[in-house]
C-alpha cells in the first residue's frame, strides 16, 4: 500500500498523510507570503525564492 494513501488521525480528524503533507506546503506558503509583504512594508527586500 502507498504511505501517501494511508489514513491517520490528525487533531481528531482522519486524513491521508498526503493531504497532511498538502496542508503543511500551504501553511508554508501562507507564511513566507505574509513575511515577504512584512518585509516589502518595511522598506526591506526579501531574500530570493529558490525552488526545488
Amino acid at each position: 500500500m502507498d504511505k501517501a494513501r494511508e489514513v491517520i488521525e490528525v487533531f481528531g480528524n482522519n486524513v491521508s498523510r498526503r493531504q497532511v503533507m498538502a496542508l503543511l506546503m500551504d501553511h508554508s506558503t501562507h507564511h513566507r507570503g505574509s513575511a515577504i509583504a512584512y518585509l516589502r512594508a518595511n522598506g526591506a527586500q526579501p531574500p530570493a525564492f529558490v525552488g526545488f
